[in-house]
């Protein structure tokens, strides 16, 4: 998996010790924290999405003429 370093924000192998470019060291602990931001991002979108569809199925179904 790729990652971007913190400090020169070249695209880096997660599983190397450090940036080849700038020689920032990788925490594992970074790495999990942008695993789990992206995470909770794609949650949220997915849940956005059902919240629209729903709201347009709803509108679809009732009749305009009330």
């Amino acid at each position: 998996m790729l990652i971007g370093c913190k400090d020169c924000k070249k695209e880096i192998s997660s599983e190397s010790p450090f940036c080849f470019n700038c020689g920032r060291p990788i925490y594992q602990e970074d790495i999990e924290k942008d695993i789990d931001w992206s995470k909770w991002l794609s949650y949220f979108f997915v849940f956005v999405f059902l919240l629209i569809c729903i709201y347009e199925g709803l509108n679809w179904v009732t009749p305009d003429e009330y």
